[in-house]
């Protein structure tokens, strides 16, 4: 689960706090089988909690 909260400041500033896989759990995004390249399968885990901040300006 990602989750986004943004405000705009005035007519030109906003501010936006996001987490990425706020839940925090195990799972995989994708999976791929190179067994006949190197002899064994792939796997793409989801990417680790990460939380931020953004300041934007518009002119």
């Amino acid at each position: 689960m990602n989750l986004r909260l943004g405000a705009r400041l005035d007519q030109t500033k906003g501010l936006t706090f996001f987490v990425i896989s706020a839940l925090d759990e195990e799972f995989i995004i994708d999976a791929g089988n190179t067994k006949y390249t190197f002899g064994f399968p792939t796997f793409m885990a989801r990417p680790p909690r990460f939380f931020g901040a953004q300041f934007s300006i518009r002119f």
